[in-house]
């Protein structure tokens, strides 16, 4: 469920690969892409304006969305338990001839 339109946490990202490793030729290509496209630029000017921008006010959540949140988690549960009394309630056996 996805609550915010903007990013919450903003984190730096870096991929490590081993010397002569036998994707550093696809894993350049696809970087060079990026910066050809124009791609880096635009999420380092992103990153700026975000941070140059005063913060708006908390967004309220009001109880239509916090119902939501409690009835997805309610039906994981409902499910979660199902499965763990079917397989208390099957024979061992039965559900290993299954597999």
């Amino acid at each position: 469920m996805h609550l915010n339109e903007e990013c919450v946490v903003s984190l730096p990202v870096s991929l490590g690969l081993a010397r002569n490793s036998a994707l550093t030729p696809q894993v350049n290509r696809v970087v060079r892409r990026a910066l050809e496209m124009g791609l880096v630029a635009k999420w380092l000017h992103e990153g700026a304006r975000r941070q140059s921008t005063p913060e708006s006010p908390p967004e309220l959540v009001d109880l239509p969305k916090t119902i939501s949140v409690f009835a997805a988690l309610s039906v994981g549960h409902l499910l979660a338990a199902c499965t763990f009394l079917l397989e208390i309630a099957l024979p061992k056996h039965w559900m290993q001839g299954m597999l």
